[in-house]
């Protein structure tokens, strides 16, 4: 959810409309924290300042650790336009996240490598997945992986840490590693996990004029234009909802974007719609159920129409730039193409 609104919401901010880079900025403020202490922090920096690479010798003083840091980001900027600071906040507030100040003063283990510099690694088959949106893992995982003669290293898009046993386990990768582990010879190629499921969003379009029509048969310009706000807004609340990717301390009852609100039952996997306002000048009512095709029965009143009754049908969670749906608007059925905004 956060992917998917990032960018279109830091625009919108940029151009006026501060409602939904507000509603992120909530969404994250609201996650919860697990309180590091003692033996705990000191175990979780052992193992991250000693395994992690950072633009510092390892064996250097830690006031020499800071200056050669410091000279680091002044020359790549690699968070640019952003500086380190602005993205883990200043002491003593600073985010666990920011582990470049922190390692920089924790003591230097000794040097004792687990594999000799140079050490030659055994033919033995090799396999190592990461997922794209894992910030700690990939890139040493993909070198370790290089080591190995026969060895295969496989990226799975849009899929975080701990593929395996984590909150939201990837079942193409535990089916991967279970071939492989049955039979490795007979494994072969890559395997082909891919959890991509959603594209971003390029704008937040205020009213309904703002939004792409809708492209298909059945329905006026006027009233495709009102079918793809429609639409949108129930996409909007259904990302709260993404089984693949929605953040987990989300509550059950949300305000709209612009109005109106949004209550999710997840035992039954609906979402109701009271007078929701994704755009400001259209409102959607009704009840909208997920599942391999999601449906949806509202109504939506405003862009110059009154009420008027809307069905839906179309796949969920996608990463496609238009989404099919069909479905009937005011009793005439129609099928269509939404494009992404």
């Amino acid at each position: 959810m956060i992917g998917r609104e990032a960018s279109a919401a830091v625009a919108a901010y940029l151009d006026g409309d501060p409602l939904p880079l507000r509603r992120l900025v909530r969404v994250i403020d609201g996650a919860p924290n697990q309180p590091l202490r003692a033996a705990e922090l000191a175990g979780l920096l052992t193992y991250v300042c000693a395994d992690t690479t950072f633009p510092f010798e390892r064996t250097a003083p830690a006031d020499e650790r800071r200056r050669q840091m410091d000279r680091y980001y002044d020359r790549e900027r690699p968070f640019r336009p952003f500086a380190v600071t602005d993205l883990t906040g200043p002491p003593p507030q600073r985010s666990i996240l920011g582990m470049q100040d922190v390692c920089a003063d924790w003591p230097a283990p000794r040097v004792s490598p687990p594999v000799p510099p140079g050490a030659e690694h055994p033919r033995v088959p090799v396999l190592a997945l990461g997922g794209d949106f894992d910030s700690t893992t990939p890139a040493e995982a993909a070198a370790v992986t290089r080591r190995f003669p026969d060895s295969t290293f496989s990226r799975v898009r849009f899929a975080g840490h701990n593929l395996t046993t984590g909150a939201q386990v990837n079942e193409c990768v535990r089916r991967a590693m279970r071939a492989f582990l049955s039979d490795p010879d007979a494994f072969g190629g890559r395997p082909r996990c891919d959890d991509a499921n959603y594209r971003a969003l390029g704008s937040f379009p205020e009213t309904v004029a703002r939004v792409p029509a809708a492209r298909g048969t059945g329905l006026a310009a006027s009233e495709r234009r009102i079918l793809a706000a429609a639409f949108a807004t129930v996409a909007d609340a259904t990302a709260r909802r993404n089984p693949l990717g929605s953040p987990p301390w989300l509550p059950a009852t949300q305000a709209g974007l612009r109005g109106g609100l949004l209550t999710y039952d997840d035992k039954a996997a609906t979402i109701r719609l009271r007078d929701v306002r994704f755009v400001g000048d259209l409102t959607v009512s009704g009840e909208v159920h997920l599942g391999g095709e999601a449906t949806a029965r509202l109504t939506v009143a405003g862009g110059d129409g009154g009420p008027r009754a809307l069905e839906l049908a179309w796949k969920p969670f996608l990463a496609e730039d238009d989404t099919a749906v069909s479905g009937t608007f005011a009793g005439s059925g129609f099928t269509a193409t939404v494009p992404s905004h």
